[in-house]
C-alpha cells in the first residue's frame, strides 16, 4: 500500500518527495481500529510512540487541504 501511494504521489501528488516513512504512515490510514493497527507492536512504550506518529501524519494530512483527489 505505500508504494502504491508512493506512486500515485509521485505521478498525480507532490512528486513522491514526501519520504518512505510518510507513506508507510499514510498506508494505516482507515486501519487505526482495527487489530492489526493495535498489536502491530510487541513493545507497549514503542507501540505507544509509533502508533501516536502514525495518527499525527494522518491527521496533519487530513488537515493540510492537500487531500483532494485533483489529477489535473
Amino acid at each position: 500500500m505505500a508504494n502504491a501511494l508512493y506512486f500515485w504521489d509521485r505521478e498525480f501528488g507532490t512528486g513522491g518527495n514526501l519520504g518512505d516513512q510518510y507513506y508507510m504512515d499514510m498506508a494505516w490510514s482507515g486501519l487505526l481500529e482495527t487489530k492489526a493497527f493495535a498489536k502491530q507492536y510487541a513493545s507497549p512504550t514503542y507501540a505507544e510512540q509509533e502508533k501516536n506518529r502514525i495518527k499525527t501524519t494522518i491527521i496533519n494530512f487530513e488537515k493540510s487541504g492537500t487531500n483532494e483527489c485533483n489529477t489535473n
